[in-house]
């Protein structure tokens, strides 16, 4: 494989350019934001952009498998990409749905490769003839709007999201967890577990009806067994 030893970086009026092993080939375009730890940029000793974190690893791994040399183009407003009100889109995926130039490479392989190394983060065009750059880089969050302007590859990770609630002050007892919630939720919460502990008692009453319980399972028919049965499984730790 021959290489130019080039990484090309584009932003408004100024370019730079970095020392890396890419093959000599019209170079793909790729639009960038730094979000840490997945994508970081810093500033290099001689002006010009220093990268590292997994995706851009992974972005080196996807281009040499390609055999293509990368271009790097920041979004010049420095967005992910919001819909508009007039159907287009700004940011990184707003670069990706403008068509003005021809792909650098087959779209098809991109999704396969993508794949392969499970990245949410590779981003193509869903036009596979002309747009501003030929992927976007980073941990976007998916959803429809955005996958009708653009092709999501397999995930390599799921990013929680959780609620939090401040630990209640005041005397650590029991009614520091029942203060938690409102009056209006335990009481719906103790509605739902006697309605389906009722259910369950209910539906075990008919399958008794024609199969007799045995041993120790006669002791399951009673409703107080079914009632704690419920409860302890609200009352598991999950997640």
């Amino acid at each position: 494989m021959a290489y130019n030893g080039r990484i090309q970086e584009r932003g408004g009026g100024w370019e730079s350019t970095q020392v890396a092993a890419m093959a000599v080939v019209e170079p793909a375009l790729f639009t960038i934001v730094a979000w840490q730890p997945f994508f970081l940029i810093e500033q290099g000793g001689d002006g010009g952009s220093q990268y590292s974190g997994i995706m851009w690893d992974l972005l080196l791994m996807l281009t040499s498998k390609m055999n293509v040399s990368v271009e790097i183009v920041p979004p010049p407003d420095g967005l992910w990409g919001v819909e508009l009100p007039n159907g287009s889109w700004n940011g990184m995926l707003g670069m990706i749905q403008r068509q003005i130039r021809k792909s650098s490479f087959d779209h098809i392989t991109v999704h396969i490769l993508c794949t392969m190394y499970y990245s949410i983060c590779f981003v193509t065009s869903t036009i596979n003839e002309m747009q501003e750059v030929d992927m976007a880089l980073g941990p976007f969050a998916i959803s429809y709007p955005r996958t009708r302007v653009a092709d999501f590859p397999a995930s390599i990770f799921v990013l929680p999201h959780r609620v939090y609630l401040p630990r209640p002050r005041g005397s650590s007892d029991l009614s520091d967890f029942v203060r938690l919630y409102h009056p209006t939720v335990w009481m719906l919460t103790v509605m739902c577990v006697v309605v389906v502990a009722a259910a369950v008692w209910l539906a075990m009453k008919v399958e008794g009806s024609f199969v007799t319980p045995q041993g120790p399972h006669k002791n399951h028919m009673s409703a107080v067994f079914v009632l704690l049965h419920v409860w302890s499984g609200l009352m598991q730790e999950c997640e």
